[in-house]
């Protein structure tokens, strides 16, 4: 029970501080392309690791559920950005 709020804990506050230093960035203009990097880097690390914490937590394993959930969250998000970098945009809509 321990594991599972202690996850819960800090996915919450990893989503708030990952928005928040975002929107900071943007807000003082002192993002850079290195900075974006950096962020985006962060982001491929983190989504990966939350999806398999997620799994353990939920006794899941690595079962076929496991992987067909850990694709149909990291392909939209790799799709994404890959959009934005060919693009030069990345839409919220």
């Amino acid at each position: 029970m321990v594991a599972v709020l202690l996850n819960g804990f800090s996915v919450f506050w990893y989503l708030h501080l990952d928005c928040l230093d975002g929107k900071q960035a943007r807000r003082t203009k002192s993002s850079s392309p290195l900075g974006q990097l950096f962020y985006h880097g962060v982001d491929a690390l983190s989504v990966h690791l939350i999806l398999t914490v997620t799994a353990a937590t939920l006794s899941i394993g690595m079962s076929w559920k496991a992987v067909v959930g850990s694709l149909g969250i990291m392909i939209p998000w790799q799709l994404a950005h890959w959009e934005e970098y060919h693009t030069g945009s990345w839409k919220n809509s």
